[in-house]
């Protein structure tokens, strides 16, 4: 992957900080802090994705992207941080493995104080998802919440576009 994550660490040099050009090359993840106190983390969390039939010989952290993500949430932590995370795929819903997204769950349970917010897209869908510290129980406590963005692509068998 490093011919892809190559070309974004090179495209997203404007906004991604020098320091995080290896991160973003080795696993297509970066930290920014964007004010005091405020912290963005984007986690590519492709390698969570159901149709990834590799994840399928160690579920749980193939490139070590999960450990870097607990890293950088423990850092924020101890900093007195928070932190927004942006990333593709929700964990919920079978759209990512299970041994992924209870990993992602635990992390988010665990830093429930520290992650003020999370974005995802893939569903295409406007929508939110509560997390609760029982992933099975939605009687249990509320430990954070998941925005997923709309797409913004229309789709063209309702719109028709003209070509001049």
């Amino acid at each position: 992957m490093d011919w892809l994550y190559g070309k974004m660490a090179d495209e997203w040099q404007d906004w991604v900080p020098a320091d995080q050009k290896a991160q973003v090359i080795y696993n297509g993840c970066y930290m920014k802090q964007l004010f005091p106190g405020l912290r963005l983390i984007s986690l590519n969390n492709a390698m969570g994705d159901s149709m990834n039939f590799y994840l399928f010989i160690n579920q749980t952290d193939p490139d070590g992207t999960m450990t870097w993500f607990l890293e950088q949430l423990e850092d924020a932590e101890r900093n007195g941080d928070k932190v927004h995370v942006v990333a593709h795929i929700p964990g919920g819903g079978g759209e990512a493995l299970e041994g992924w997204a209870i990993n992602y769950y635990n992390a988010v349970n665990r830093f429930e104080d520290t992650i003020v917010a999370q974005f995802f897209g893939h569903t295409h869908s406007e929508e939110y998802n509560v997390v609760y510290e029982d992933p099975e129980n939605a009687q249990s406590r509320p430990t954070g919440v998941i925005y997923s963005a709309p797409k913004f692509i229309p789709l063209m068998e309702i719109i028709k576009v003209q070509v001049l």
